[in-house]
């Protein structure tokens, strides 16, 4: 049997998110179950560990794309600004 791990564990060991996990295992991007939980009378993940591991580690990261970069915004108040007097 392949090791199952918590969600909390997972995100622990992956760098994503409680959340962004749920996701992916909704999606069913990464392998994992829903157990009820008798005692807490809630149900939770368990993460299938090596399809956690087979989640593609060069995934794009938010944000910008890689290669570009946002140039640095003019506020006009910078040392180059001729329009002043000194």
């Amino acid at each position: 049997m392949a090791e199952r791990i918590t969600i909390k564990q997972a995100a622990e060991r992956s760098g994503l998110s409680r959340g962004m996990l749920s996701r992916l295992l909704k999606a069913g991007r990464i392998h994992g179950e829903k157990v009820k939980m008798e005692l807490a009378d809630m149900e939770v993940w368990l993460v299938d560990a090596e399809s956690l591991a087979a989640y593609p580690a060069s995934r794009q990261k938010p944000g910008t794309k890689p290669g570009t970069r946002r140039k640095p915004r003019d506020t006009g108040m910078g040392d180059n600004d001729q329009s002043s007097p000194v």
